[in-house]
């Protein structure tokens, strides 16, 4: 990941969250390195324009679900967890659904 390539991806999640007014967040983290400080910065203050309800984030790796668990809280988010598929995170993402 370059900082440009952050910043595009940012910038994506910001108007995807803006078009579709979105309230629940699936994020697939697995496939990321660790961001540099600077990456860490531009993504968590990205992530302060967003605003959800909950947010499911997906990896096995202990150190990206660690960086990213200080990115997501330095934001101000609370309401998030961490799961090792898909499967397990949308379950909890539809917990409280009428339609679940």
């Amino acid at each position: 990941m370059t900082d440009e390539s952050a910043q595009a991806e940012v910038e994506a999640m910001i108007k995807l969250s803006r078009e579709h007014n979105s309230h629940k967040l699936l994020v697939d983290i697995a496939s990321i390195q660790v961001p540099t400080a600077k990456q860490r910065k531009i993504i968590s203050d990205g992530l302060k324009q967003i605003k959800f309800e909950k947010a499911a984030l997906i990896s096995n790796s202990v150190v990206i679900k660690t960086v990213a668990n200080f990115i997501v809280s330095a934001a101000g988010h609370k309401q998030f967890e961490f799961f090792n598929s898909e499967k397990e995170a949308l379950a909890w993402l539809k917990e409280g659904d009428n339609n679940a």
